[in-house]
C-alpha cells in the first residue's frame, strides 16, 4: 500500500471513530481537506462575554432532541459542516472555537453561534445593527445545513447503537424550535405553533424552496416592517437597490431623494467610464455623504415616487447557491500571484466589487485616483486591499460569493481550486 493510501486510510479510521470530524456539508466519503477537527484537544469553555445577546440584533434556532443521551462530538459535526462554507470567528489571536460551542463569521455584519446546551442545539445568528437586516436566505441555508447534518448524524448513532432504522422516521429524533432573546434569555416556541401564529419568526428561520428562490413580492408582500425602516442602508444595500432600478428612471428616483438633475449629469460625466451601475453606485454614494443621516424609510419613499416599493425588500435577499459546494479548502486565502490574474479578467466592477468585499467607497475612490485610466490596476488594488483587511479573514470561498454577486463567475472561479 502506498504513503498515500496508507494515510487516507488512517485518516478515514479516525473520522469514523470520532477521533477526527472532517469539516464538510454533506456525508460523501473521501477525505480531500487539509485540515480536521480534533475535539479532544478542545476544552476550553466559551466566554461569558459571548453569550451576551442582543434582543435587538438576534434570531435563534434550536434543536431539541428527544434522545437523553447526545454524542459527544455532535457538535463538533455540526461546527464542521457550518465551517466549511463559513470562517470561524478569531478574537485576540485565536479562533472561537470551544467545547460544545464554536462562533462564525458569516460576513462584516453577521456571527454565527452554535451552542449544545442539555438536550437543546442552540444556534444564535446576529447581526451588527439590527435582527431585520439578517438575510432570510442566509438563515435558511444555515437552517437547511444544520438540519441536514444532525438527521445523518443522529441516524448513524441510531445504527451505531444497534437499534433498527427501518421504519424510523429522523425527524421524530429532534423538534425544530424558532425564538428570539426575551429580556437576556432565550424564548423559543415549536416551529409549527410558529407558523400557525405568522409572526414572522418562521418565516426567518424556515428553509423552504418556496421561499429562497423568490426574488419577487407577492400580493400579500405588505414590505419591510417599521422598525427596519428606522435603520440605515448599507453599502451593500445599495448595490442591491442600484442594481433593480432602470437608467431610464433613475434620475427621476434622484430627484425624490433630494438630488438635483445637474448633480446626476456631473456624477454621470465624472463615473461614465464605470458603466451604468458604477455611476448609480456612485450618485447613491453621493447622496449619502449630503445627508447626516440617512433611513430606509427615504429610500422607500424615493421607490414609492418611481412607483416600484418592493424594490426595497430586495436588499436583504442573497444568492446562497455557492454554499451548498463550499468546501474547507476554500477558506484558504487566495495568493496574490491568483488575484493578480483574476484582475485582468473580471471586466468594469471596480466600484461593485470593492463594496461586496466589504470596502468602504473612500477606499474604492482612493484606488480609482491611484490607477485613474488602468482598470486592471484599480480591480488589482481593490482585492489587494481586501486580503489586507484584519476584521474577517479573507478566503477564496468570500472571494467567490462577491464574484457571483457582481456576476463576474464566482463558481468558475472556483474550478481553480478543485
Amino acid at each position: 500500500m502506498s504513503s498515500d493510501l496508507h494515510r487516507e486510510y488512517v485518516i478515514q479510521v479516525l473520522v469514523h471513530l470520532d477521533i477526527l470530524v472532517e469539516p464538510k456539508r454533506d456525508g460523501n466519503q473521501g477525505s480531500q481537506n487539509e485540515t480536521y477537527l480534533v475535539p479532544c484537544l478542545v476544552k476550553s469553555t466559551i466566554p461569558c462575554e459571548f453569550l451576551k445577546f442582543e434582543e435587538e440584533k438576534t434570531i435563534c434556532l434550536s434543536y431539541q432532541l428527544t434522545e437523553k443521551l447526545i454524542p459527544s462530538s455532535l457538535t463538533f459535526k455540526l461546527i464542521g459542516a457550518a465551517i466549511a462554507t463559513w470562517p470561524l470567528k478569531e478574537a485576540n489571536g485565536r479562533v472561537c472555537l470551544y467545547n460544545e460551542s464554536a462562533i462564525m463569521h458569516i460576513d462584516e455584519n453577521n456571527e454565527l453561534l452554535i451552542l449544545i446546551n442539555g438536550q437543546r442545539v442552540e444556534i444564535y445568528l446576529s447581526n451588527k445593527y439590527s435582527k431585520h437586516l439578517i438575510s432570510p436566505d442566509v438563515a435558511a441555508s444555515i437552517q437547511e445545513c444544520l438540519t441536514l447534518v444532525l438527521r445523518r448524524v443522529l441516524l448513524f448513532y441510531h445504527e451505531c447503537f444497534g437499534r433498527s432504522t427501518t421504519n424510523l422516521d429522523v425527524l421524530n429524533l429532534f423538534e425544530i424550535e424558532v425564538g428570539i432573546i426575551c429580556k437576556g434569555d432565550l424564548c423559543v416556541v415549536p416551529l409549527f405553533q410558529a407558523e400557525k401564529r405568522n409572526n414572522g419568526l418562521a418565516e426567518r428561520t424556515l428553509h423552504t424552496k418556496q421561499n429562497v428562490c423568490i426574488r419577487t413580492c407577492d400580493a400579500t408582500c405588505e414590505g419591510l416592517e417599521a422598525e427596519a425602516l428606522s435603520l440605515s442602508p448599507n453599502n451593500q444595500h445599495l448595490v442591491r437597490l442600484a442594481k433593480q432600478i432602470g437608467i431610464n428612471v433613475f434620475d427621476q428616483f434622484l430627484i425624490y431623494l433630494g438630488m438635483t438633475r445637474d448633480e446626476w449629469e456631473e456624477i454621470e460625466y465624472q463615473y461614465r467610464q464605470n458603466g451604468l451601475l458604477g455611476m448609480k453606485l456612485m450618485a447613491l454614494y453621493e447622496w449619502k455623504k449630503k445627508n447626516e443621516t440617512v433611513k430606509l424609510q427615504e429610500l422607500l419613499n424615493a421607490l414609492n415616487g418611481i412607483e416600484r416599493p418592493h424594490y426595497l425588500c430586495q436588499i436583504v435577499r442573497e444568492d446562497t447557491n455557492l454554499y451548498g459546494i463550499a468546501e474547507s479548502r476554500l477558506q484558504k486565502s487566495p495568493t496574490d500571484e491568483v488575484l493578480n490574474e483574476l484582475s485582468r479578467r473580471l471586466g468594469n466592477c471596480v466600484i461593485q466589487l470593492g463594496i461586496e468585499l466589504g470596502l468602504n467607497f473612500s477606499s474604492i475612490e482612493e484606488s480609482m485616483y491611484r490607477f485613474p485610466k488602468d482598470m486592471y490596476g484599480q480591480i488589482y488594488d481593490i482585492l489587494k486591499k481586501w486580503k489586507q483587511q484584519t476584521s474577517i479573514r479573507p478566503t477564496i470561498h468570500r472571494l467567490m460569493m462577491a464574484l457571483q454577486r457582481v456576476d463576474s463567475g464566482g463558481l468558475s472561479f472556483r474550478v481553480k481550486y478543485k
